[in-house]
């Protein structure tokens, strides 16, 4: 299912080496042979993300975001331009949800987003007008904040999709 496609980079290796080492990694984890291919993908996510360059101590989060998001470079069917979505009044949120999936796919196609990713809702509304604007973010990951004290998974969801109210340079900019 991985793109297969492979061309020289000058160097020798494919344009997909991030995910050729990860690939290789989990061939040798799956027949018990321990390989020194770490290294290499460390290297590749160093790369992505210079935070990861030299030997000092990373966030694994982070570090498996960098990881992913280079996977899905490498094997992203789609290269093309980004341009703003915009609301479409009236429209109802399936409708919605099915344009900013379609437009998703249309610029990240790949085995990584299939398996890992999805469209994130926000609905924001002015204070002032009740405006009502929806959008459909695409992630990989979701950062949900862990308590100290432990609480269910369905309750660390609800306090992430939970209400907020936006103040400051985050406040809503409401188009009408």
């Amino acid at each position: 299912y991985l793109n297969r496609a492979r061309s020289s980079n000058g160097a020798g290796r494919s344009h997909n080496a991030l995910t050729d080492d990860v690939l290789e990694i989990m061939m040798k984890e799956h027949r018990n042979e321990r390989g020194v291919l770490l290294s290499s993908v460390k290297k590749h996510v160093a790369n992505i993300n210079p935070e990861f360059l030299g030997y000092t101590q990373n966030d694994s989060h982070e570090f498996l975001r960098a990881l992913m998001l280079g996977m899905h470079n490498e094997q992203n069917i789609v290269k093309g331009k980004y341009k703003e979505m915009k609301d479409i009044e009236g429209e109802s949120d399936r409708d919605a949800a099915e344009r900013w999936f379609k437009y998703h796919k249309e610029h990240d196609n790949s085995v990584i987003y299939d398996t890992f990713g999805g469209l994130l809702k926000m609905v924001t509304i002015c204070d002032r007008c009740m405006y009502r604007s929806v959008s459909f973010d695409p992630f990989l990951d979701l950062s949900v904040p862990v308590p100290k004290e432990p609480e269910s998974i369905e309750r660390l969801l609800e306090n992430f999709t939970s209400e907020e109210h936006l103040q400051g340079t985050d406040r809503f900019v409401c188009p009408r």
